[in-house]
């Protein structure tokens, strides 16, 4: 019973993602959102992805392999 109930979960929520349908679909939503603490807008957000990036990149080159 319990493995039907995780197919018929993993087809909808398939469903939600690939077909964009919200009625018939489900998607997941957990702990995750509560980490969330502001809504940037997407230039933001790029620049945050890019300063992130680089900043790694920089720390990995001063490793020593």
């Amino acid at each position: 019973m319990v493995l039907t109930r995780q197919a018929v979960g993993n087809i909808k929520h398939l469903k939600a993602l690939n077909e964009g349908d919200m009625e018939g679909g489900i998607l997941f939503a957990g702990q995750c959102c509560g980490g969330i603490t502001d809504i940037p807008m997407t230039k933001e957000l790029i620049s945050r992805v890019i300063s992130k990036a680089e900043a790694t990149l920089a720390k990995l080159n001063t490793l020593k392999v």
